[in-house]
């Protein structure tokens, strides 16, 4: 007999902590977004940076220690690579576009 109730591998509740690792050597960038992203999901989320915004970081490195809905974990890992990589694109953009532009006045 078929049945209307969702199928969850988790209940909605079930918490846990998570760890940012950097994946490689490089400058940290984009930790506010981030936690903006996953407290959104979740406003109960426990967010501790360890790291700030533009050190060096080198392969391994924890950045954020977080806890939080497995939810949200799993729906914010992905929602905030979205906004890095587009980030990353608009700047991209930015650095192949001539600049200073000069308007001239009629």
């Amino acid at each position: 007999m078929a049945t209307s109730q969702p199928i969850t591998l988790f209940p909605a509740e079930t918490r846990r902590k998570a760890k940012m690792v950097a994946k490689a050597d490089g400058v940290v960038a984009g930790l506010p977004v981030a936690e903006m992203v996953f407290k959104s999901l979740d406003p109960k989320m426990v967010w501790n940076v360890l790291t700030t915004e533009g050190s060096k970081v080198k392969k391994g490195d924890v950045l954020v220690e977080f806890e939080g809905t497995y939810r949200a974990l799993l729906t914010g890992e992905r929602t905030a690579l979205n906004f890095y990589s587009a980030c990353r694109e608009l700047q991209r953009c930015r650095l192949n576009m001539p600049m200073p532009l000069n308007i001239l006045k009629p």
